[in-house]
């Protein structure tokens, strides 16, 4: 229930709202200028902020905020109605009020008389009719009325049939708001009716007003305001954030689309009702449904939205009867404690909001600047806003002209640098509740899904009580829930058998087949099957546990693999280390697994230091009569859910972690794979995977389940191109499986060295597998260049569920694609892709990953902490479930896509950043074949974006070139500032790109921060921008938006640029030179250009 203040701020906002009384102002000092009314003055908070938003160049920018209605009215007086909005402009100062680029506001004493256009549409066809008013409606709807001109709005009739008249409005919303409109109906209806009508003159105008607010600036209500919202800047959740769709990632304008639920008042007065019993307004019964459904479609569980609200102070008895923005904004946390109920949530909402309201001195837009000053490299910006518009009345009562009603054909509106605009207001006795949206940034769809969704849980909540105790009252669309629940539909008997069973079945069927093959030795199955036994044997002799590990510490070589069937036949499973580890790390990680004995090769016997306790044994060695006579069967001892191997992999805490894969698990992947594409005994394959890389699980147990041969090549060249493809000459390799990085240096020494002229391209390879990194989107196409008939397959997973959990057979990669689809899980493995509460999110809404099923690991070795944090049942389901640490989304094809580690994504200015879409966007520029992006820190609170990239034939390319084109095809914050061309890129063992390896160019970053500014131009843009933006050393070259600008910070800066140098800029101008030098050129050609037409003239 309200609090006895709650009660009476609530009883003072509605009187405000009704017009029976305003918000008491006392600290503001009223003051009335009749002599200075037609003198330019400030913009508020809230128009500053409009006016930042309509220009050009930023992100769902080059919007006006901006209302269109469209009435239907009978036997309407055009002459009449004309002269009616005459009547109005002379006595409203707004309706004459221009707006100056310099961000001031001025009422105009004269203006000519304006014109209301007609279009006289009366005897066309139905059709041509309705085509040209869609015709207009398409014109009006989302004008961009100019700066400095008047007037700031447009009036027109169409003149239909049957005497009917459609009336068309569009008003900018910086002259006048939503509270504003009924009285501008009220009037114009006035003079429409009576043309002689004399009303008062106003003694107040809104520039006395605005002008007067500044006072209250200085009072203690305004200070401890302040504080209050300060103190709560660490905490303060994000705004929503969105998955936007590629297409609009450069989009430098916005149209929206309204999506509209009317309600018959009696729906809505026992929705109020209800709410009031549960202690709820019915404005946040309906504002938690929407901020649910929102917490369903976008990134974060909390955040914030802003809620528009009319806040005429009472300064002066016309307050709340002139024209006017008389916005606010109030930023509202909307928070989602574990475990609430939706009745929780609403009114948690409602109790935050009055606690809010307590302290709108200071507005939110300031909270806004104050967040970016905060957190620079955080979106402050919100792009979600609530306005309830019942307060004002029945918009409908008003409009009426002559007696004729008017009738609501069409309304939209638009908001600057807003996706969503949620609004509701009353007119002729029903309730509008209406989402004004960018249709074009959301995926296809989705924008209706939600909505249906929201119009859905109302009526719910009207009719359903049980839904306020709900945890997750929110439904995902049934269409989704399909789709979900048959990409998941992957269960398959598998054979309950062992990895070793699998060869040991092709070894009786093939004995004399080749199963390894080294440039210097090649092994039958048979031979492979008694060095694997002489090992297993061994080590069964040493008394080796089912379950126990076994070090595998050796180079490339036959023996790797004999040594890994070895421990298997023992029943021990085996534990795979480079021997190119420190010794202290080799020693960690055999003390950690438990190891007694440690496979190797003769060549490491003595280089290695090997740990106390553990016996190091050479599996050369230890075969050799194994070649001459077969060796004793060793006895199986394990079941197919014993533990097969342990594969460590890297920790967030340093200490790496030992996942767990049993036999099961394992040969699920395996058999899968092989049935999916045929493998067989006619197929080779080239390994170039180190043994410590699950890939090299598939590479030796795949190709000999299914009979096939694999190549391996010499130790000291397994990243040596030239000798991969004499390997796959001379044995006529048909399978490929490596991290895309290694392929595409295959592709790349192919192309370069032109071994297509002399027809050296084995032509063998027919099934690319591509997995753990990204797919570059050109690679598919190189591939089939050199091998058309090759199918190119990329796959997903973790070490912790099997090698792989999911995959995509790859065709022609579309343009505008941003990566290769994640695909669809494999046989007996399901994905579910989960928010913040681990609900399952709807397509094209990106959530954590998570892998179910056949595939996962047993755990981590020896950590339980670890484990159980990883894999968990799930709260509802008590599905056992792997938490992967990776984004995706799914599409609605019924593919996944990956979108990256939870742990490296990347915000710029606040934006998030996709680094996959600029690497894709830079390998489409003519030369370049290979990018990686990153993002390095170049202070406190600063970061850059780098580009380190490859060429054909290492040639050099022009930086400058390079940002030109990329700022076609991305948005000003995801274009990087450093490129660095590499010869060739660093590789970690497994093949992927070693980032950390490459190479950071801190003499030039550092020149470029350290840069002072040259000129006296330079130093006094330099001096204004360390004064808005609250920083010191500035460099003539840092960027603006990398420093933490944006657009309420450049608004600032232009006002004090012109101020103080004399210079007229536009916002476009800090996109289009955004540093400090940049803008200094510009400002000098601009004043050179002047200098040159006053010269002509």
């Amino acid at each position: 229930m309200l609090s006895e203040g709650q009660r009476s701020l609530l009883a003072r906002l509605l009187k405000q709202k009704t017009g029976q009384g305003l918000a008491q102002s006392s600290d503001i000092s009223m003051r009335t200028a009749p002599a200075s009314r037609h003198k330019p003055f400030p913009l508020t908070d809230v128009q500053q902020s409009y006016l930042a938003g309509r220009s050009g160049g930023m992100d769902l920018g080059s919007v006006s905020t901006h209302g269109y209605q469209e009435f239907d009215i009978k036997n309407l007086d055009a002459a009449r109605y004309q002269q009616a909005w005459r009547s109005v402009i002379a006595r409203h100062d707004m309706l004459r009020t221009v707006i100056h680029p310099d961000a001031t506001q001025q009422a105009l004493e004269s203006v000519p008389p304006y014109t209301v256009s007609i279009l006289d549409l009366r005897g066309l066809p139905a059709a041509e009719q309705q085509a040209r008013l869609h015709s207009v409606r398409d014109e009006m709807s989302h004008q961009v009325l100019p700066l400095g001109v008047w007037p700031m709005f447009d009036i027109r009739l169409s003149l239909l049939d049957e005497d009917v008249t459609r009336l068309h409005l569009s008003i900018d919303a910086l002259l006048l708001d939503a509270s504003s409109f009924p009285i501008l109906l009220q009037d114009l209806k006035i003079f429409y009716e009576n043309p002689d009508a004399q009303l008062p003159e106003f003694s107040l105008t809104f520039r006395d007003y605005v002008l007067s607010l500044e006072s209250g600036e200085k009072s203690t209500d305004f200070a401890k305001a302040q504080a209050y919202w300060e103190e709560r800047l660490p905490d303060f959740p994000p705004a929503p954030e969105f998955h936007r769709e590629a297409n609009t990632a450069t989009a430098t304008s916005s149209r929206f689309s309204r999506h509209t639920d009317i309600w018959d008042m009696e729906d809505w007065r026992e929705f109020e009702q209800k709410s009031a019993r549960l202690g709820l307004t019915g404005t946040f019964t309906l504002l938690a449904a929407f901020t649910d459904v929102l917490r369903l479609w976008n990134r974060h569980h909390d955040f914030a939205l802003s809620i528009s609200y009319f806040n005429r102070r009472n300064i002066h008895p016309e307050a709340g009867v002139i024209l006017g923005d008389f916005t606010d904004i109030l930023l509202l946390a909307c928070q989602c404690p574990q475990n609430s109920t939706l009745l929780d949530r609403a009114r948690l909402l409602q109790s935050q909001f009055w606690m809010d309201m307590e302290h709108t001195e200071f507005n939110g837009v300031k909270v806004v600047r104050e967040l970016m000053r905060y957190r620079p490299n955080n979106n402050v910006l919100m792009p979600v806003v609530f306005t309830n518009i019942l307060k004002v009345g029945d918009i409908g009562k008003s409009s009426t002209l002559g007696g004729e009603a008017m009738e609501i054909k069409y309304s939209i509106s638009q908001t600057t640098q807003v996706l969503i605009d949620f609004s509701i207001f009353q007119f002729d006795n029903k309730v509008h509740i209406n989402w004004d949206v960018v249709e074009s940034a959301f995926p296809q769809g989705q924008i209706a899904a939600m909505f249906k969704a929201f119009t859905a849980l109302l009526r719910r909540m009207l009719k359903d009580d049980s839904v306020f105790s709900l945890k997750h009252p929110v439904q995902l669309p049934e269409e989704d829930k399909k789709r979900h629940a048959e990409a998941n539909t992957t269960e398959e008997a598998t054979a309950d058998t062992l990895l070793h069973a699998l060869f040991d079945g092709q070894a009786l069927l093939r004995p004399d087949a080749k199963a390894v093959v080294t440039p210097e030795k090649c092994l039958s199955y048979a031979e492979l099957r008694n060095r694997a036994h002489a090992v297993g044997s061994m080590l069964q002799s040493q008394n080796c546990k089912v379950g126990e590990l076994v070090a595998v510490v050796m180079e490339k070589g036959w023996e790797q693999i004999a040594g890994v069937l070895g421990v298997l036949y023992s029943g021990a499973a085996y534990l795979p280390i480079d021997p190119g580890l420190p010794p202290e790390r080799l020693q960690m990680l055999m003390e950690d697994a438990g190891v007694r004995i440690a496979l190797t090769q003769s060549s490491l016997l003595q280089s290695l230091t090997w740990p106390q306790g553990v016996k190091p044994v050479a599996v050369d060695s230890l075969s050799a009569d194994a070649a001459e006579a077969p060796a004793r069967a060793p006895v199986w001892k394990q079941t197919s859910r014993d533990l097969a191997y342990v594969i460590y992999t890297s920790g967030s805490t340093g200490k790496p972690k030992g996942v767990m894969i049993d036999h099961a698990a394992a040969v699920n992947t395996i058999l899968d794979i092989n049935s999916r594409f045929q493998i067989g005994p006619q197929d080779r394959m080239l390994s170039l995977s180190d043994l410590n890389f699950d890939l090299s699980v598939y590479d030796i147990f795949g190709l000999l389940a299914a009979g096939g041969t694999i190549v391996l090549p010499a130790p000291d060249k397994t990243r040596d191109p030239s000798h991969w493809l004499e390997l796959a000459k001379r044995e006529n390799v048909s399978l490929w499986n490596t991290v895309p990085t290694l392929m595409q240096m295959f592709t790349t020494y192919i192309i370069d060295s032109q071994c297509s002229h002399k027809g050296d391209i084995p032509g063998g390879l027919s099934l690319v597998l591509l997995s753990g990194d990204w797919v570059p989107l050109s690679l598919p196409g190189e591939i089939r260049s050199l091998w058309p008939d090759a199918r190119v397959v990329a796959l997903g997973g973790a070490t912790e569920a099997s090698i792989w959990s999911n995959c995509y057979i790859v065709g022609d990669v579309p343009q505008n694609w941003k990566s290769i689809p994640y695909g669809r899980p494999l046989k007996n493995q399901r994905f579910h892709i989960l928010n913040e509460a681990l609900q399952e999110c709807p397509d094209n809404v990106p959530g954590q990953l998570f892998i179910a099923g056949k595939g996962l690991a047993r755990g981590y070795w020896n950590d339980p902490e670890k484990t159980a944090f990883s894999f968990f049942p799930h709260p509802e389901t008590g599905e056992i479930l792997y938490r992967t640490g990776d984004i995706g989304r799914w599409l609605p094809d019924g593919n996944m896509e990956f979108l990256g580690r939870k742990d490296f994504q990347v915000k710029i200015g606040g934006h998030r950043v996709e680094l996959g879409e600029i690497e894709s966007a830079l390998t489409q520029y003519p030369g370049v074949t290979f990018a990686v992006a990153s993002c390095i820190e170049k202070g406190r609170n600063t970061k850059q974006l780098i580009c380190h990239y490859l060429t054909e034939k290492n040639r050099d390319l022009d930086d400058k070139a390079l940002r030109a084109f990329l700022r076609k095809k991305l948005p000003h914050y995801m274009v990087p500032g450093i490129y660095v061309r590499l010869d060739s890129m660093p590789l970690l063992p497994n093949g992927k790109i070693n980032r950390r390896s490459l190479p950071m160019p801190e003499q030039q970053a550092d020149r470029q921060n350290n840069a002072p500014p040259q000129t006296d131009l330079e130093r006094a843009i330099a001096e204004i921008w360390m004064e808005v933006m609250g920083k010191t050393g500035i460099g003539r070259d840092d960027n603006f938006f990398e420093i933490g600008g944006n657009s309420l910070i450049a608004i600032q800066i232009l006002t004090l640029l012109r101020r103080r140098c004399n210079t007229e800029l536009q916002l476009r101008s800090f996109f289009d030179a955004p540093t400090i030098a940049e803008l200094a050129a510009m400002v000098d050609a601009a004043n050179h250009h002047e200098d040159m037409e006053e010269g002509v003239i």
